[in-house]
């Protein structure tokens, strides 16, 4: 069926969850209660218990279906609060203690690579730990946040025998690129059967990569968790927050970790941090939380858990001297910043809320296909962050119509802790209604400046920003970014917007922003946006 606002998940359906139906030409009150099985970017998979539905279903029957919110995840999160008291309160707030560890750090040889002074000392204060409290790697975006986690792992595997680790990562993605960093290190040779990726059975089969399924565990295209004793024998156990609860639900007991790491930990809630925590740590358990400041944090739709805590600029790391990049993608060779301004225009096609912008993917298509022509790019090296899911599957339609389907192309979720080479960002929005939209909801890059940097600094040579010049400098943090591109002769395309001051502090009026914002004398309106 399809359903619209699937891709924004609004609403939000996840395989297991119900649906109820009835006929709308039925003159008495007779429900059929479904379970769904599968839900795609826009398509939602269902079966009805009741076998007098697929009897005599029509196909020009309409209905009105009404689904459930699944309580699964909800009831878990109450769980965990309850078993947290077998943690004490110097574990979750080691400021009740006034004791000072004084952590004694081994001789290291690094594994993964060249590692800096701070990373080499953090690995070492990890492998030096022992016990509780918590141990906080914290840096900013490329920092090496996650190198210095993978380093800390391989050092435990290759070094430390009796050790049992556990990583969890907000994302699938980001456990994904986990694994995969893992699996790059030359110097380690990891075992198939000691180090596991921990899929939830809701993940779509055909959303994991070939070269990480044989670190998987499924049946008939299904992922699922493997018996305990088989979870006992892996060395390296990779999953998300959510998914950890798998562990516990297979009874692997408290303390078999010796190591539990968290990546990205600011994106988490405390809930989903506190399921690992309370079921499987002891006060000898050495946790490691790595997160970084101003990045992006969970988004809290319930004002009332956000009051109570609940949702608790770097430039590209690398020099461009390697890049091979013409001058009418990169106008200024010593500044690996460039924005792309352009007229676009924001569709949707039928019911579906998520928007998407043509002239926009035809201008990342032609980016990738320049980068990808120099000779010193590959589709590794490319990433594409879009605000919108429907603007992802049209540059997903797009690099696949050209054989370019390996370049990454995601929302900014699916980056979360991971880098490419060159970062190409399309912002979609191209008339004011969803900037002003955005200001209230924190669902996009325009309205919030963690998924701002959070994107920004996914890039480590050369970052691309692709969008409406108008739309983006309305906004106090992308305005500094526009203005730092043309201060530095990196903008292209669309004639340039004037600098002028925040909208809001020239007129209060929001009601009135579509036709009271004059730019060189004409209305947004007369711009034709």
């Amino acid at each position: 069926m399809l359903v619209p606002g699937l891709a924004e998940r609004r609403p939000s359906l996840v395989p297991g969850g119900h649906i109820f139906a009835n006929l709308a030409s039925e003159q008495y009150d007779h429900e059929y209660k479904g379970v769904i099985h599968h839900v795609e970017a826009d398509e939602v998979f269902f079966t009805f218990d009741d076998p007098q539905f697929h009897l005599y279903h029509k196909d020009e029957d309409l209905y009105n279906v009404q689904f459930t919110y699944n309580r699964i995840n909800m009831r878990m999160l109450y769980q965990v609060l309850e078993a947290a008291e077998n943690l004490g309160r110097e574990f979750p707030f080691p400021e009740v203690t006034s004791r000072r560890r004084n952590i004694k750090t081994p001789h290291l040889v690094p594994i993964s690579g060249k590692l800096n002074e701070e990373q080499m000392l953090a690995v070492k204060k990890i492998l030096g730990c022992r016990g509780a409290p918590p141990y906080v790697i914290h840096g900013p975006p490329g920092t090496g946040k996650t190198s210095t986690i993978v380093e800390a792992v391989l050092q435990l595997y290759k070094n430390h025998g009796n050790s049992c680790i556990l990583v969890c990562a907000p994302s699938d993605s980001a456990a994904d690129y986990v694994l995969q960093k893992l699996l790059g290190q030359k110097a380690v040779k990891f075992q198939d059967d000691e180090i596991f990726r921990l899929n939830a059975s809701t993940r779509p089969y055909e959303d994991a990569k070939p070269e990480i399924m044989c670190f998987c565990f499924f049946d008939e295209l299904i992922f699922k968790c493997p018996p305990v004793k088989d979870l006992k024998h892996c060395k390296i156990i990779i999953s998300t927050y959510m998914s950890a609860c798998l562990l516990y639900a297979k009874n692997v007991v408290r303390g078999h970790f010796s190591h539990i790491f968290f990546d990205e930990a600011g994106q988490a809630s405390e809930l989903k941090t506190m399921i690992t925590l309370s079921h499987l740590c002891t006060r000898e358990t050495i946790v490691i939380l790595a997160r970084g400041p101003h990045q992006l944090v969970l988004v809290i739709y319930s004002k009332k858990a956000e009051d109570n805590g609940l949702g608790e600029l770097i430039a590209c790391k690398d020099d461009t001297s390697s890049l091979m990049v013409s001058e009418d993608i990169l106008p200024n060779k010593d500044f690996p910043v460039v924005v792309l301004g352009i007229h676009g225009y924001d569709e949707r096609e039928g019911n579906n809320i998520s928007w998407f912008n043509i002239l926009e993917v035809n201008k990342v298509i032609e980016v990738v296909n320049k980068l990808t022509a120099c000779g010193n790019m590959t589709e590794e090296d490319i990433g594409i962050i879009t605000l919108y899911r429907q603007q992802v599957l049209k540059i997903k339609e797009s690099l696949e119509s050209i054989n370019l389907p390996e370049v990454m192309v995601g929302t900014i979720e699916q980056f979360l802790g991971q880098e490419k080479r060159v970062i190409i960002i399309s912002t979609v929005c191209a008339r004011i209604k969803h900037d002003e939209f955005d200001r209230f909801n924190p669902l996009g890059l325009l309205s919030n400046h963690r998924r701002l940097n959070m994107a920004i600094t996914c890039a480590i040579s050369l970052l691309v920003i692709i969008g409406n010049r108008y739309i983006i400098s309305m906004d106090d943090y992308w305005r500094k970014v526009l203005w730092y591109c043309l201060d530095n002769s990196s903008y292209l395309c669309c004639s340039l917007p004037e600098k002028m001051k925040p909208y809001y502090e020239n007129n209060g009026d929001q009601e009135n922003l579509g036709v009271s914002m004059g730019l060189r004398g004409r209305t947004f309106e007369q711009e034709g946006l």
